[in-house]
């Protein structure tokens, strides 16, 4: 299985210095102390110039494989080696290697650091710079997806290594080529290699390949086909191109992960930044703190000339002294290690189709952090959701979940003096202050505006003015309080602050009228830190906040910082009103891939999963295979279909709409091959206004479907396949008994409701969440709480 076979090897990164193109002490070291790792990619940067006649590459690329070889560590390791490290750029070489396990490894992140390779066949002359050298690299990319057990669409970097145009070659060509310069064909075959990646991941569809190719590094074709994770350079070293790619998968026992971007111009910093803080990597000035400094492993970059930066005019394009791609290194590697405080950065020029025109894709590998057993803990936090927050069977609850998550230990009260943003949010406090009271002052706020507790048993007075809730800052908060909802917007860009979605009260003002107070009472957000910031308070010791015992009294213009999964309370005794900017904001210990358990509620509302036609395929066990190239895969273990290898079909990233609908792009490499004749049965939707669905013609032997999405338990068993057959689209299941032409009991009832895909109740099952399922299991009780009837509205799971 593929989870067992990445349990056994881990993903690893290393750094290591060179001081000249041919030197390979560091390396030649490194394979020594690490005899139990298998090199993967050798990925380097030297001193060169990175055009046509930089000789650096192949001499590097040389020598790396000589020392390769004499550890007996060559197989078939990629070496990528790119030329150019103008400004403040340093010379050096990745590895980024596999690491024998003896046993399958239970720690790490939910999904982690994954490496694959692999090649294409020598290109010829003519091929470079049009459709061959795209099919090739696609054919390569999915190759080497397979190999890391990649979906195409979890990609977060792929490196292509890429042949060029020499007079000679083109001499000797047998066919027209499709430039005679050598510096052009450095552009047509990094974009060419570009495009083979976009095809892979589906941002390139087939129908608009021929036009994409047409338009191949001329403007119309920069703007309009582009991939977000290609990295490609090119070389007079080879005439094959190499591929590598890096991704998160789960099972892997890497300790690292990915986190990529896109940088829209060579000054887009926010995009930079807004990948670091994902990443759970701390900014402080400007700045990667030092303890985040020593947990990335690499940076991976490109960059593009442009004529033009925000409407002003460079030179990038116009110096005859200097190529424009190393223009292009030396202005991004500028930016980037002023960012992350580290100069040995893999930026590479020349970025066509990688990316906008003038950006560029940014990946940074990293350490995870260690939040992963808040994050269990935290999903099961759908048993306190009819619990009374004041209650000790609620405070129990908690305090159980807190235990599980390993921070029973951590204080009420934390120091906010080591969150990158706030020295920044404190010294707004004034400004934040007099916009609140000018629109106090000038506005009749109407009541609605104000929206009270969920707990009103315990705090029937308290107030709050909501500017972001579920993932989003509000039109009317926008509207009111544009001064503060800007300044919060930079701190989120480029300070690193992260507010909760999953918090009901994420960040707004709180207002406590003089003489009332909260009962005590403990919330159930493991996965956030509360902060207050004073903005008006009464004067006098009676206003204050309690939290695990320790009472303290808000202040104008200082933040409190606390673990509000303990036991608090609050008091205003004073005279005025007490105005306070309440946020809910992640745990530090939090990373990005931590909190990709909880992608597609972070990133949109509530969703529905829809199929069109819902419908039950019930066939013994076994009967539905894998069946890529006409050779099945499949195989029937403990009464459920498992499919090997079970990466490629996995359901791609879901792509939330504006109308709340999940969808699951196509898994074009996979089809499913019905084994025997069945059919589906249709099922009455609850919906009166909606259509039962249609008997679709039974499938015969050998027919084969196309799937939509599929969907597997935390072992790999096969769950759900959506599929398309002809025209017709429906959900199939696998069922352990019964006929073809007869139904389960179960499948005829509530499973064909519909699901709003309510965080609390999916958090439930995490490890089901975590996999995507949209399952529904007549035989588990637990999973029952994901089906109600108010939630039914036209969908299926």
């Amino acid at each position: 299985m593929r989870q067992a076979t990445l349990a056994l090897r881990s993903a690893t990164v290393v750094r290591l210095a060179t001081s000249h193109p041919g030197d390979t002490h560091a390396l030649t070291a490194w394979l020594a102390s690490n005899e139990r790792a298998r090199p993967r990619c050798v990925l380097g940067k030297t001193e060169g110039n990175g055009c046509v006649n930089d000789f650096t590459r192949g001499y590097a690329s040389l020598v790396v494989e000589q020392a390769l070889r004499s550890a007996g560590r060559l197989e078939d390791t990629s070496i990528i080696m790119s030329g150019g490290t103008e400004g403040v750029l340093t010379p050096h070489i990745l590895v980024f290697a596999d690491v024998a396990q003896d046993t399958p490894s239970v720690a790490g992140p939910p999904t982690a650091l994954s490496l694959g390779v692999a090649r294409t066949r020598d290109l010829g002359a003519h091929e470079i710079g049009r459709r061959a050298q795209v099919e090739a690299t696609h054919e390569a990319m999915l190759s080497a997806c397979r190999d890391a057990h990649l979906s195409p669409a979890d990609v977060c970097f792929a490196q292509i290594k890429c042949p060029l145009l020499t007079p000679k070659r083109v001499a000797a060509a047998a066919l027209p080529c499709a430039t005679h310069d050598g510096y052009t064909s450095m552009g047509l075959s990094r974009g060419a290699s570009a495009l083979g990646v976009a095809l892979a991941t589906g941002e390139l569809s087939r129908g608009d390949l021929d036009a994409a190719v047409e338009r191949l590094c001329e403007p119309e074709g920069l703007s309009g086909f582009s991939s977000s994770v290609a990295s490609a350079s090119a070389g007079i070293e080879l005439r094959h191109s190499e591929v590598f790619v890096l991704g998160n998968a789960a099972g892997s026992a890497s300790p690292l992960r990915a986190a990529h971007c896109v940088m829209r111009d060579a000054l887009d910093s926010p995009a930079v930044c807004r990948m670091l803080a994902e990443a759970g990597l701390s900014l402080d000035n400007g700045q990667l703190t030092p303890a985040s400094q020593a947990r990335v492993r690499a940076v991976l970059a490109k960059a593009d000339p442009a004529a033009a930066v925000r409407g002003e005019r460079t030179t990038m394009c116009s110096d005859s002294d200097l190529h424009a791609t190393r223009h292009a290194r030396a202005a991004v590697g500028g930016l980037l290690a002023g960012l992350t405080g580290c100069t040995n950065l893999y930026v590479s020029g020349g970025a066509e189709h990688q990316g906008p025109a003038g950006g560029g894709p940014v990946c940074v590998v990293y350490e995870a952090g260690e939040g992963e057993g808040l994050i269990e803990a935290s999903a099961a936090q759908g048993a306190l959701d009819d619990l009374d927050s004041a209650s000790a069977d609620f405070e129990a609850t908690v305090r159980r979940l807190r235990d599980a998550a390993g921070f029973s230990g951590s204080p009420a009260w934390h120091d906010p003096s080591g969150l990158p943003w706030a020295g920044a949010l404190e010294a707004a406090a004034p400004a934040i202050r007099a916009e609140l009271l000018s629109v106090q002052e000038q506005q009749a706020e109407d009541a609605a505006s104000w929206g009270g507790a969920d707990y009103e048993a315990i705090a029937a007075e308290w107030r709050i003015f909501h500017l972001w809730k579920d993932g989003a800052w509000l039109p009317e908060a926008v509207a009111r309080y544009p001064q503060t909802v800007a300044l919060l917007r930079r701190l989120e860009a480029s300070h690193g602050l992260r507010l909760n979605p999953l918090q009901n009260v994420a960040c707004g003002f709180a207002r406590q009228p003089p003489g009332s107070g909260i009962a005590p009472h403990c919330d159930g957000n493991l996965l956030g830190l509360t902060c207050h910031l004073g903005l008006r308070v009464p004067a006098g010791e009676e206003c204050w906040i309690e939290v695990g015992g320790e009472r303290r009294r808000w202040r104008e213009g200082q933040l409190l910082l606390m673990d509000t999964t303990q036991t608090h309370s609050t008091r205003n005794g004073g005279e005025c009103d007490r105005d306070i900017l309440m946020l809910n904001v992640l745990r530090p210990e939090l990373d990005a891939g931590e909190l990709e358990a909880f992608a597609h509620y972070l990133r949109a509302p509530p969703l529905r999963l829809l199929a069109l036609n819902p419908g039950w395929l019930s066939v013994p066990s076994g009967a539905l295979c894998c069946a890529p190239s006409g050779e099945e895969e499949g195989r029937e273990e403990g009464g459920a279909v498992r499919l090997l290898p079970a990466g490629p079909w996995l359901p791609q990233r879901p792509q939330g709409g504006t109308d709340g609908v999940v969808r699951f792009e196509p898994l074009s490499d996979r089809r499913y091959r019905v084994a025997s004749g069945a059919a589906l049965v249709p099922r009455e939707l609850p919906s009166e206004a909606a259509a039962p669905s249609r008997l679709l013609p039974p499938l015969p032997p050998g027919a084969d479907v196309e799937p939509c999405a599929a969907a597997i338990d935390a072992e790999g068993c096969l769950e759900w396949v959506g599929v398309a057959a002809g025209r017709e689209s429906a959900w199939l299941r696998p069922s352990r008994e019964g006929t073809a032409a007869e139904a389960p009991e179960e499948a005829r009832g509530e499973e064909a409701q519909d699901v709003l895909l309510a965080h609390r109740r999916l958090l439930r099952e995490p490890q089901r969440f975590l996999a995507w399922l949209p399952v529904y299991d007549a035989d588990d009780e637990e999973l029952l709480d994901l089906v109600r009837d108010s939630d039914a509205a036209g969908g299926q799971t």
